[in-house]
């Protein structure tokens, strides 16, 4: 099951015990509810919340932050760091895209932190195997994440995003 689906499923429990409401109320009691942890998922929601992006959008983000990524050092990076690179990452991918001064200027984290690190998970998901980088950008199943991808909408890569 595409992990999307999967955290998505989570609201739809909710739905079944008698609790329904709006994308919007949702992304706002999850971010009530998580207000004072600091991992992933809180981040991500109180970040794409703060910066108006919808559930989808925070979703992806916190689906692109807890991912593993093979042969990438992204241990080096705070959970802070790796929430704001991937709500960037994701607002850009879900058609709603937020600068990375306005990502900076509400996570506290530097513009520059925030693109190197966007660099690293950009090159990462390129080298995702097809069903893995389904799981976590979506994407009709028949075709190759390659062809997907094209009709995605990344930020572009600058030449000095990239760390040594």
């Amino acid at each position: 099951m595409p992990k999307l689906t999967q955290l998505l499923g989570m609201r739809n429990r909710d739905e079944s015990q008698g609790r329904s409401e709006k994308d919007t109320d949702y992304l706002a009691r999850m971010v009530r509810e998580n207000a004072n942890r600091q991992n992933f998922s809180a981040l991500t929601f109180r970040f794409c919340y703060q910066l108006a992006l919808d559930l989808s959008t925070a979703e992806l983000a916190r689906t692109i932050a807890a991912s593993e990524y093979p042969g990438t050092p992204l241990h080096r990076y705070s959970e802070l760091e790796l929430s704001a690179a991937s709500v960037y990452m994701a607002s850009h991918v879900r058609g709603a895209p937020k600068t990375l001064t306005e990502v900076a200027r509400l996570t506290k984290v530097g513009s520059d932190t925030i693109h190197a690190l966007y660099t690293e998970l950009y090159l990462a998901q390129q080298r995702l195997r097809d069903a893995d980088w389904h799981d976590i950008f979506g994407g009709p199943r028949h075709l190759p994440a390659v062809e997907v991808r094209r009709t995605l909408t990344f930020p572009p890569l600058k030449s000095f995003g990239r760390p040594t």
